[in-house]
């Protein structure tokens, strides 16, 4: 590796004989390195929250069109179809749109906090898989707790 790349990297030549993951930035080299690594984390991090964004926009529309079945005037059967057809989203990606827009539509107070950032897509969806039609009333029932729990972290 050349010497002026080998000033830039993140790791410390006592953290590379360890192990090839990447630790603490006590570690680094330099503490512009550290700096740098921390910043571009943060642009990483922004970047997540971004895509949660435009996740939480995309599944509002989903919820939007639920009570109309929408997706039927462009020839889908169903949310699911709709989402393979006409997005780039995978199959698990569209089962799991489907069945989280048609849980929040049926129980308002999780689409709020869903919508909302108060509970995270896939904490909801943790509470989707659990929800089948037998347990779905013990859903309703039991939502403000959960959306308690989630409030305080866990």
């Amino acid at each position: 590796m050349p010497p002026s790349a080998r000033d830039e990297e993140f790791l410390s030549d006592r953290l590379r004989t360890i192990c090839p993951m990447t630790g603490s930035a006590s570690f680094a080299r330099s503490e512009h390195t550290a700096a740098a690594a921390r910043a571009r984390l943060d642009e990483v991090a922004a970047s997540a929250t971004a895509v949660e964004a435009s996740q939480r926009n995309l599944l509002a529309g989903v919820i939007e069109l639920w009570p109309s079945s929408a997706w039927l005037a462009a020839g889908a059967t169903s949310a699911k179809r709709w989402l393979l057809t006409y997005t780039h989203c995978s199959e698990q990606e569209a089962h799991r749109l489907e069945r989280l827009a048609g849980l929040c539509h049926r129980h308002p107070a999780l689409a709020d906090a869903v919508l909302a950032g108060e509970l995270s897509m896939a904490r909801a969806q943790t509470l989707g898989s659990a929800a089948n039609p037998d347990r779905e009333p013990w859903l309703a029932d039991s939502l403000d707790a959960f959306l308690r729990l989630a409030e305080r972290g866990c």
